[in-house]
């Protein structure tokens, strides 16, 4: 028959054992910080049936223990298999990488689709946090605005930020899910708005179509 217009060809290979990492799973964006399966969907791309495999995974670049697959993968058929349930964090940035390798004796005709990286992501906020001084949630404005721009909010957000001189140019583009209702503060930690300063060459702060953001309690 034909292909179908617009749908997901498989050509399987007919002469040698082929296992692939298709997909990471991981939690739909926005999400909160909490614990989460990550899976990965694998596939056998090969004519030969696949009963046993080996799946190796990282965290942030931190190899974790390989995941052993048993079962009778026929050709084209996917599976999706749990690494770990693990938590993830308000305001760190998560990449997973997972590959597969044959068991030991079988030479596999095609390695290069082995390996997968499709989940890198991070919590939304919500809540407080804070910025600057010991021991900040966020070191400065900009890792603050990079998290948000990346990974949206899911409630309001109050940023509180410690006396200091912050030497920085923000540029804030248009942030994840933020609203008037789920608004995003900036405030003085001390309420001393010369306490805090944001300076820097030219504009300091451009603010590019955001919604529901705040600063208050300090000098620009």
């Amino acid at each position: 028959d034909p292909p179908d217009i617009g749908a997901d060809e498989f050509t399987p290979d007919t002469t040698a054992y082929d296992a692939s990492a298709v997909t990471v799973l991981g939690p739909t964006a926005p999400f909160a910080a909490g614990n989460y399966d990550l899976q990965v969907v694998i596939r056998n791309n090969g004519a030969t049936s696949i009963d046993s495999l080996s799946i190796t995974w990282s965290l942030n670049d931190t190899v974790q223990p390989a995941q052993p697959y048993t079962g009778n993968l026929l050709t084209g058929e996917t599976d999706t298999i749990l690494l770990a349930n693990t938590t993830l964090n308000a305001g760190t940035l998560y990449a997973v990488r997972a590959w597969v390798a044959p068991p030991v004796g079988v030479t596999e005709l095609d390695a290069s689709d082995d390996t997968t990286a499709v989940f890198d992501a991070t919590p939304a906020l919500v809540g407080s946090f804070t910025i600057g001084g010991t021991n900040p949630d966020f070191v400065d404005f900009t890792s603050a605005v990079n998290v948000l721009e990346n990974s949206g909010v899911i409630g309001p957000v109050i940023f509180l930020v410690r006396d200091g001189t912050y030497n920085e140019n923000l540029v804030i583009d248009p942030i994840p899910n933020a609203t008037c209702d789920n608004n995003i503060i900036f405030t003085g930690e001390s309420g001393d708005s010369t306490a805090v300063v944001l300076t820097g060459s030219g504009t300091v702060l451009n603010l590019n179509g955001v919604d529901g953001l705040t600063f208050q309690y300090m000098t620009f």
